[in-house]
């Protein structure tokens, strides 16, 4: 079968809400399917999808019966060598949703609990030898180091250059995660009170996040960033074209995935090393609380639901700022 949007698209809709002990085993998956994606937010359903679809190819071609998710099959499916790091983690995020469903079913679901728990298992080991070995640590960016990330497309006229610098800005700003500012749509801004809507957070919350510059530097970049996509796209950062000029493609969003090429690109012109989207995250809780911010107003901001999971995300500065602040 061909890769593509309209084939995902009929592969997910082809079960519907039929009882579960109807149809053929193909039918019965995707039945599955369309109930988990039922249970998650719009926003996360593309990418849920994306993941079902590839177990579904790589059962096919392995011989499998698609609802044959036992831990070795899965282990064997997360285990392939042409994904990255992060796409495993995610899928194994996705696999963990259909195995929990499933046990909640009437159709073998023992034994699909015990599938479950075993890859939870080995998740939970996994993470526990990473951080054992050494895993990417976390930072925070310092106030220099934003100011030259800024810079790298603060100048750059072309629209990729003012979508970036956009991007950047409310990213830093705001401290949205990466899903939700790829998602974000031109009718979530409020330019009057600089506020952004998340309709779609994390565990499908929706909240409002302030854009916390002092200045409008971020308002002005957003409205040229709309300026310069001429009312043509309802999200604000669209995907664009490839080639020496590109153009923004009008009804898609920018991938996650080019988020992350973004902030690699920016980080290595900038001068700063490996930057992640979490990392900018980090900056925007760890500068706000650095400068007085009230820890209930970052946790609001942050969309956490314990203010325990916003400390985590502040970094502690280097020694040379740190005594600023501490000398007495």
């Amino acid at each position: 079968m061909p890769e593509n949007a309209k084939t995902i698209t009929t592969f997910a809709t082809a079960g519907g809400p039929m009882a579960v002990h109807g149809g053929t085993s193909g039918d019965l998956f995707k039945t599955a399917v369309f109930m988990v994606l039922q249970s998650i937010g719009e926003s996360s359903r593309r990418v849920y999808l994306h993941t079902y679809y590839q177990w579904w190819t790589f059962a096919e071609r392995q011989g499998l019966d698609p609802l044959d998710l036992s831990y070795e099959h899965i282990l064997a499916f997360l285990q392939r060598r042409d994904i990255a790091h992060a796409t495993r983690q995610s899928w194994k995020t996705h696999m963990l949703r259909l195995l929990d469903w499933l046990e909640e079913s009437e159709a073998k679901g023992d034994w699909y609990g015990k599938q479950r728990r075993r890859v939870l298992k080995f998740v939970k080991v996994k993470r526990m030898e990473e951080e054992r070995g050494g895993s990417r640590s976390q930072r925070a960016l310092n106030w220099s180091q934003v100011v030259r990330l800024l810079d790298v497309w603060a100048d750059d006229p072309r629209p990729v250059g003012i979508r970036n610098y956009a991007l950047l800005r409310l990213m830093i700003y705001t401290g949205l995660r990466r899903a939700e500012v790829a998602t974000l749509r031109w009718d979530d801004i409020s330019f009057g009170d600089q506020t952004v809507t998340v309709r779609h957070g994390k565990g499908d919350k929706r909240r409002i996040a302030a854009i916390a510059d002092k200045s409008d530097d971020t308002i002005n970049a957003l409205s040229a960033l709309r300026e310069a996509q001429a009312g043509a796209c309802d999200c604000i950062f669209p995907a664009m074209t490839v080639g020496r000029n590109p153009k923004f493609v009008s009804d898609r969003p920018m991938s996650a995935q080019t988020i992350v090429r973004l902030l690699k690109l920016s980080s290595q012109r900038a001068g700063i090393g490996h930057l992640s989207a979490h990392d900018l995250r980090r900056t925007h809780i760890t500068l706000a609380l650095d400068r007085g911010a009230p820890l209930q107003d970052m946790q609001a901001q942050a969309g956490h639901a314990n203010p325990s999971t916003t400390l985590l995300y502040a970094q502690p500065a280097d020694a040379k700022d740190r005594r600023t602040r501490i000398a007495f």
